[in-house]
């Protein structure tokens, strides 16, 4: 019993550096150290962590220590909204909206899987973005 918890502790105290922390990458982030929190964030996002895909996506549509790239912020936004990140669904809508910044987004807009479209509606067709968007107003 006793080899089994040292087996458990060891293989979990290895693998913590890879799992990040996000109040640490939030921390880096509000210091500027965009390095740092892109270090943090990207095993969470990469686990499916909304929080830090939002995040990502936030980093990539401003160009924070990395080149500034709307569909990779898209992308990331997206991972974020379909498991129902309001922020990450607000965003989208705003990349998707017609207007006079919408050249400098490129993206085409595209369905969130699974519902979610960051307005509380029934109707069913809030899983396309574009068309809840376009609806209200």
């Amino acid at each position: 019993m006793k080899c089994q918890l040292l087996t458990i502790a060891t293989v979990l105290l290895l693998a913590a550096p890879a799992w990040g922390d996000f109040d640490d990458g939030q921390a880096a982030y509000e210091r500027g150290d965009y390095e740092t929190a892109f270090e943090e964030w990207l095993p969470l996002a990469e686990q499916g962590n909304a929080g830090a895909q939002q995040n990502f996506g936030v980093i990539y549509e401003n160009g924070q220590g990395v080149e500034r790239d709307y569909a990779e912020a898209e992308k990331w936004f997206l991972l974020a909204a379909e498991q129902g990140h309001t922020e990450a669904q607000a965003r989208l809508n705003e990349m998707y909206a017609p207007g006079e910044d919408i050249e400098k987004y490129h993206v085409d807009p595209k369905p969130i899987e699974g519902g979610g479209s960051g307005l509380q509606s029934k109707s069913p067709d809030t899983h396309d973005s574009k068309a809840v968007y376009e609806k209200s107003i």
